[in-house]
């Protein structure tokens, strides 16, 4: 049984283990690898690994895999990743290269291997989170959900002082706004942003000129491009693939023969002469992959693109007919809670109707007692009604009687009266009669004076019994007075039974209800520390704070100000011809 070498495969989304034979070569286990990830367009890809000295590089597929340098320890690690780059990303056809590029650019963008602004930042972090979760949906996704999640580089949160739960706000107001975005075009317009940025799809390699001065090499799928050693963003001169005719090296040296026969060849040096290899092959890749795409499309290609216009649009058939039964769900939904409020506006009707009920009764309960009482205090009344009057009667009846002996009494007043009256008239006669015998008696004797005074004090004894007569008819009228005050009682009786009645009829009285309705209050997101930034123009405009802002920060900061697109600069840097170029590369 032939030799095995265990293999492990890392892409962004899984490890694939492997086995096979020692005598494979890199094409065999390549081939494995992209039939197992039902990738088509494997031109863009290859396995990268660090051999035995510690060095990256990419597995070639002429040699055999044991041949090539790979620490056989225990197990073979390769890693699955991007090896070349469409000139635009429409010009991927299938829907996992999509995917697999997608993924590649999001960690490099995460890890900072390609500089992104703030703005891009969030943008991106938007899109990643439609392409993996879907529609935002606030019953599914509650705030804070997403606030330690890795969505943005770390020099771009340190730039602001904002708390992960306001990125994450930030991020969600865009990422609201794609509803019926399906993965594939969530992640299409990543890489749309990805694409433009300055360092995206371009390995960069440390060289010198002539001069020996340090430069960075960046190798694209548009050509070459030279970079100042303090700055990968913004190249100095540029070598498109069509102006270069052949590369080659010899040791160190690399030699690029341009198209131009009066130009001189472009040289450079490297450190390793596996840097030069690693070189060759990017430079081949790409160049074959530029005259490629220049050339009528090969049956394959038609093919893929015929089956993923056929996918993408059994997919929007999905999409739509997924979108009408969304709607149709949401639209059962809400009948459901429309019928869910009536029936809780019903129960609570009923539950009010049942506690007025149980209220109504307890009143009902109170009322019977109150007209219990009222009633033992009205037969009270009546009963002492009933006594007072006759009370009335008998003192009515005494008063009657009294009447009688007044009248008796009355009668005998008139006779004293009358008596009185003769009497006085007597007297008048006998002091009549007393002055004329006074004067005839005024010489009279001793004893006749005597008997005068006799007969006087006769009178007087006559007036004192009247005197007393008229006391006894007093006393007798001021007890009639007494008696005819009593009667007034039956005036106090009446009153007291009106003040029940008023008592009773303000029990029965009932008393408003009144409701308070209460209104929430939304507040606010306090405005972001960028929004402040990218509103009053302070991140681009204050020099002070672009100081402190990290190397790459400041050149994209200077771009922006010079309104300089990665195309403009691209374009700039090529400018000239190639004989100028190269003369302006050797004196850098």
């Amino acid at each position: 049984m032939p030799k095995q070498l265990n293999v492990n495969v890392n892409t962004m989304d899984a490890v694939l283990e492997f086995s096979i034979e020692t005598k494979a070569t890199g094409k065999q286990l390549f081939d494995l690898v992209t039939r197992t990830l039902g990738i088509r367009e494997v031109w863009y890809f290859g396995l990268m690994y660090t051999d035995v000295k510690g060095f990256e590089t990419w597995l070639r597929y002429d040699k055999k895999v044991t041949e090539q340098g790979v620490q056989r320890d225990s197990i073979a690690s390769f890693e699955f990743r991007s090896k070349f780059y469409p000139e635009d990303v429409s010009q991927l056809v299938m829907e996992v290269t999509l995917h697999f590029f997608y993924m590649q650019a999001k960690d490099d963008i995460l890890n900072e291997k390609i500089h992104c602004s703030p703005e891009a930042s969030l943008l991106l972090a938007s899109y990643a989170l439609q392409a993996e979760y879907g529609p935002y949906e606030k019953d599914l996704h509650p705030p804070g959900l997403f606030a330690h999640q890795r969505l943005l580089p770390q020099n771009v949160t340190e730039q602001f002082n904002l708390t992960p739960e306001q990125w994450e706000g930030q991020i969600i107001d865009w990422w609201c706004k794609y509803n019926n975005m399906l993965r594939m075009q969530a992640e299409f317009e990543y890489l749309k942003i990805a694409q433009d940025l300055d360092m995206y799809g371009i390995n960069y390699f440390d060289i010198t000129n002539k001069k020996g001065t340090q430069l960075w090499l960046g190798v694209d799928a548009f050509g070459l491009n030279i970079y100042n050693h303090d700055n990968k963003i913004s190249p100095k001169i540029s070598f498109p693939w069509g102006e270069i005719r052949n590369v080659e090296y010899h040791g160190k040296k690399f030699s690029i023969m341009p198209e131009d026969k009066n130009s001189p060849d472009f040289i450079f040096y490297v450190r390793k002469t596996k840097i030069s290899d690693l070189i060759m092959q990017l430079c081949v890749g790409n160049h074959d992959l530029y005259l490629k795409r220049r050339k009528v499309d090969t049956m394959e290609i038609q093919q893929m693109k015929a089956h993923a216009k056929e996918e993408k649009a059994r997919k929007m058939a999905e999409r739509d007919k997924l979108e009408k039964e969304k709607a149709a769900r949401l639209q059962l939904e809400r009948e459901r809670e429309e019928l869910q409020d009536r029936m809780r506006l019903m129960e609570e009707e009923i539950q009010a109707a049942y506690h007025a009920k149980l209220e109504a009764e307890h009143r009902v309960q109170i009322l019977e007692e109150r007209v219990k009482i009222a009633e033992e205090h009205t037969h009270s009344l009546t009963r002492k009604k009933l006594e007072t009057e006759e009370e009335i009667r008998r003192v009515r009846a005494s008063a009657i009687k009294s009447e009688e002996e007044k009248m008796v009494m009355k009668n005998k007043v008139i006779k004293a009266k009358e008596q009185a009256a003769n009497l006085l008239m007597t007297s008048q006669q006998t002091q009549q009669e007393r002055d004329e015998l006074m004067r005839k008696l005024e010489r009279a004797k001793v004893m006749e004076q005597y008997n005068n005074v006799v007969q006087i004090s006769n009178e007087n004894s006559v007036d004192e019994d009247n005197v007393t007569e008229r006391g006894a008819v007093g006393g007798t009228v001021g007890v009639v007075v007494s008696h005819d005050q009593l009667s007034n009682g039956e005036i106090d009786s009446d009153d007291i039974v009106k003040q029940l009645e008023k008592e009773n009829q303000d029990y029965l009285e009932q008393s408003r209800f009144i409701s308070q309705q209460l209104s929430a209050l939304q507040t606010q997101m306090h405005d972001l520390r960028m929004e402040e930034a990218m509103g009053n123009g302070t991140s681009l405009e204050d020099d002070d704070a672009v100081k402190h802002l990290p190397q790459r920060d400041q050149i994209h900061v200077s771009l922006v100000r010079q309104m300089s697109h990665k195309q403009t600069v691209y374009d700039r840097s090529k400018a000239g011809s190639t004989k100028s170029r190269i003369a302006f590369f050797e004196e850098l």
